[in-house]
């Protein structure tokens, strides 16, 4: 299974869905949505291997995945309850 979601990882075509995602997103954004639209298209931009991502109510790091970063997303939070 997991070499079934490599390959299907390495056919997805992240360019043309991340400026799909930017053609057709609602507008205008509300603030958590806009930042990680912007951190997604850096990460695109200079290529880094992750993002890193600290949270309360893990908003952000749901937006950060909706736009399907290029690296890791690595999430620290504070919440007993949202660790879980």
């Amino acid at each position: 299974m997991n070499e079934v979601c490599l390959t299907a990882e390495e056919h997805f075509l992240r360019d043309e869905f991340f400026n799909d995602m930017l053609i057709n997103a609602k507008k205008p954004m509300i603030k958590s949505e806009a930042i990680a639209n912007i951190v997604v298209k850096s990460q695109y931009n200079i290529h880094s291997p992750i993002i890193l991502c600290e949270t309360d109510i893990g908003r952000l790091p749901r937006y950060l995945s909706k736009y399907r970063p290029i690296g890791h997303l690595v999430v620290v939070c504070t919440s007993q309850r949202l660790a879980n």
